[in-house]
């Protein structure tokens, strides 16, 4: 009975520290999103006047520098890769182009093979994307005009399918309310 009263007794302070440190890292933990948020639209569009959230956590529209119109558009899509979920900012401008991309890091949850699949985070494959509608955004054994990672098409793909699904999904957004 003793030994039941001090393992409940520890349980109970224990779980009072992990809710006294959980209060003070929660806005830590939401002033690095935001930053991590704010840097994907200024990398997304260095010359934004603002944004307007139309979709909470998933679609933005970006404003011009005076803030009157609408020069494109940002949304926060998923999809399936090799190693697990592959998160992106795209970005795409009033014709539907891609005008960036952001792809998640490991440290930001990224589980793609190291060396292989995390290659979906360079630039060489990354840019491939910019300019393209999303009819082109394929990979090339697809009929596309993106060019897969060697070892590592299943990740490639994952890139391809989320814009081309958030594209479809958001394109809507594009235009004034």
């Amino acid at each position: 009975m003793r030994q039941i009263v001090i393992l409940t007794l520890v349980c109970v302070i224990s779980a009072l520290l992990l809710s006294y440190v959980y209060l003070f890292t929660i806005p830590k933990i939401k002033e690095y999103k935001e930053k991590f948020f704010t840097s994907a639209l200024s990398e997304i569009f260095p010359y934004m006047g603002g944004y307007k959230e139309v979709i909470k956590d998933s679609c933005y529209q970006i404003l011009s520098a005076d803030k009157t119109k609408i020069i494109g558009l940002v949304f926060r899509v998923g999809e399936k890769g090799y190693g697990g979920i592959i998160e992106m900012f795209v970005g795409i401008d009033t014709l539907e182009r891609v005008c960036g991309l952001k792809i998640a890091s490991p440290a930001e949850g990224l589980k793609e093979t190291p060396g292989l699949g995390l290659k979906i985070r360079e630039d060489k494959f990354k840019n491939q994307f910019l300019g393209k509608i999303k009819e082109q955004i394929k990979l090339k054994k697809e009929g596309g005009e993106i060019e897969a990672i060697t070892a590592a098409t299943i990740s490639s793909k994952a890139v391809c399918e989320g814009i081309r699904k958030g594209i479809e999904k958001y394109k809507k957004y594009l235009k004034e309310e």
